[in-house]
């Protein structure tokens, strides 16, 4: 598992680096860190699906990099850990925190990999780059609490066109009016720039506050779920 894992996570640098330079001389690429740009919303309301999965396949690779996680802790080793008396919630929480800091460093060599593509303000970049954090942080912890009901598998493949459908409904419904529910409900887009508010007028506070509490809810549901259901 350990030695896939590597090679998953050595195909996704180099995704990151055929991304770049796929997008780097687009109209895509007309903000800094475009994979935490992302899709602006067209005026026919139609992302092209070309821009689509250039910025949205990493973000699939990373559904399984880190999918299957909390699936092995209610079905595989995770039985054998209980049966030595270790506490649920601390199991838990331990494959919370490998999520959010594995992503963390992914989200840095991906930075990494795209600086200097283009300009943007510090204060734009570093908010919009946390909002990217966070969001797809979101989007795997999704993935994870579903685990903890159904199949890895099923899992992954409900959470992917989940993120997909939110993208593409998003060109029709999204905007920086867009209120606190429907950021809730579609809220794979607040990854992304151009459509969090980050860039043009630069108001994302409703993004931020959005993303927070689903986070929250997520990991307070994973744990809930973890310390009910029946592994054995």
């Amino acid at each position: 598992m350990k030695k896939n894992r590597l090679q998953i996570f050595v195909f996704l640098i180099f995704i990151f680096a055929m991304q770049k330079s796929a997008i780097l001389n687009s109209e895509d690429a007309a903000y800094a860190f475009p994979f935490a740009a992302g899709f602006k919303v067209p005026e026919d309301k139609i992302t092209d699906i070309g821009e689509f999965l250039i910025i949205a396949i990493p973000i699939f690779l990373l559904m399984f990099l880190f999918g299957g996680r909390f699936d092995n802790i209610r079905s595989g080793y995770g039985k054998l850990l209980i049966i030595r008396d270790v506490r649920r919630t601390k199991l838990c929480f331990k494959q919370v925190l490998n999520l959010y800091f594995g992503f963390a460093g992914c989200v840095l060599i991906q930075t990494l990999i795209f600086l200097n593509t283009r300009n943007g303000e510090t204060g734009t970049v570093v908010k919009m780059l946390v909002l990217y954090y966070l969001t797809i942080t979101a989007v795997l912890m999704l993935q994870g609490v579903l685990e903890l009901y159904i199949d890895s598998v099923y899992a992954n493949i409900a959470v992917l066109i989940y993120f997909t459908v939110s993208i593409l409904s998003g060109d029709r419904f999204m905007g920086q009016d867009s209120g606190m529910i429907l950021h809730s409900v579609l809220f794979p887009n607040l990854a992304f720039g151009y459509r969090n508010g980050c860039i043009g007028s630069g108001e994302c506070s409703i993004a931020f506050l959005t993303i927070l509490v689903v986070n929250i809810l997520l990991v307070g549901i994973s744990v809930k779920r973890f310390r009910s259901c029946d592994i054995f």
